[in-house]
């Protein structure tokens, strides 16, 4: 392979432990511009989004990378029993297309499920196919992983460790409220949002991203 984009990364899956090779973005192919309200980061050049997933193309393992390595003997053995007996290998081209990319989210998701991972994993997860499905214009999947994406940060707010993939307490919460205010529920996205605002212990650019959001709803 010889792609100025992007080059082949090697890692060994945790169930079946094999080396497998993925595609991960070169440094240089892409620029960020600028960053939706929810947080999903817009680019020049390839989208590093559509390599988010770490997965294991022999066994159908997959993970986000944070918790690719983070799985125990009894969830490697529901993993065995429930995806890679019926798996069949995927083929893909040297850049993945956002259908790739969200055909490797659904598979890390429903390994989460499989594996029963925490709550805030699988949110994360949908958030990202709620991006994906945003950048191929299918409006309708975009709201349905936002709506997932929320129930699942709700429980993992009130049960889980935080920070959750980098949302610390008032980082998840705008996520939550703007994700409200996304699918259309005004008052609980505006409950959300005045935790953060009232709050000595949230950073002001995150209260100006608010402000701006607020600007947003008036119009």
């Amino acid at each position: 392979m010889n792609n100025i984009n992007v080059y082949e990364k090697s890692i060994k899956c945790p169930v079946c432990e094999k080396e497998t090779k993925i595609q991960a973005p070169k440094k240089g192919s892409y620029r960020p511009v600028k960053k939706d309200s929810d947080l999903m980061q817009n680019y020049e050049g390839i989208n590093p989004l559509f390599y988010e997933i770490d997965f294991c193309n022999e066994c159908g393992y997959a993970a986000l990378p944070d918790y690719f390595n983070k799985i125990k003997q009894n969830e490697i053995d529901l993993v065995k029993s429930s995806i890679s007996l019926k798996w069949e290998k995927n083929i893909y081209q040297d850049e993945y297309s956002v259908e790739d990319a969200i055909r490797q989210h659904k598979l890390a998701l429903l390994n989460a499920m499989v594996k029963k991972s925490l709550l805030g994993e699988q949110a994360l997860i949908c958030l990202k196919l709620s991006w994906l499905y945003r950048i191929n214009n299918e409006k309708a999947k975009e709201k349905r992983f936002q709506e997932q994406a929320i129930l699942g940060f709700e429980t993992a707010y009130q049960s889980e460790r935080l920070p959750i993939g980098g949302l610390d307490e008032w980082n998840l919460l705008y996520v939550m409220g703007e994700l409200y205010r996304r699918i259309g529920d005004k008052d609980k996205s505006l409950a959300l949002f005045s935790k953060v605002m009232v709050s000595s212990q949230a950073s002001s650019k995150l209260k100006d991203m608010i402000r701006d959001v607020k600007d947003l709803m008036m119009e």
